[in-house]
């Protein structure tokens, strides 16, 4: 699947409907929230269903489900993927059908730091990796705050009451 536009971010809702395995049964998620015994390495949500899987440029891999939405950078490409057959979750040998709907990703307001001449926005986006892919999609990434007095800028600037996402992570 390839971005629809590859000037602007776009934001996609994915459905996928009959997705079982090849015994009939719902797909497996066994202990740990790791899907049955094929991705041990590939950490999957609480969730009644497992089956499809994109798979971004940079080999990320993001749990679909049913239906999840991702966000897009202007001309990127996902690959999608099932496990619904044993041994491989690049098996996708069963069938299931995906709608989608696509809608332009709006533009924040930036806002320039004086001090260090940086551009910010502040969005709303859910989960860490989900706004880190927003960040991307809108040519940026999420914040590292680098010393005290950018904290105290970003604090000053945006709503101090509310809490954002940064581009630490302790995923790896």
């Amino acid at each position: 699947f390839t971005s629809p536009s590859n000037t602007k971010p776009f934001q996609c809702s994915f459905t996928a409907s009959g997705l079982v395995d090849e015994n009939g049964q719902n797909p497996y998620i066994g202990p740990a929230g790791l899907a049955g015994y094929y991705l041990s390495a590939f950490r999957l949500p609480s969730a009644p269903m497992m089956a499809f899987i994109a798979k971004r440029s940079n080999d990320v891999y993001e749990f679909v489900g049913e239906n999840a939405t991702l966000q897009l950078a202007p001309n990127e490409q996902i690959s999608f993927y099932q496990n619904d057959a044993a041994g491989s979750h690049f098996d996708n040998s069963g069938q299931f059908d995906v709608t989608y709907t696509c809608s332009e990703i709006s533009q924040p307001t930036w806002t320039t730091n004086p001090a260090n001449g940086h551009q910010y926005a502040a969005v709303d986006c859910g989960t860490w990796t989900q706004c880190e892919a927003q960040a991307v999609a809108l040519g940026a990434h999420l914040v590292s705050v680098n010393d005290a007095e950018e904290n105290a800028w970003l604090v000053s600037t945006f709503t101090p009451t509310k809490n954002y996402w940064i581009g630490l992570t302790d995923k790896d």
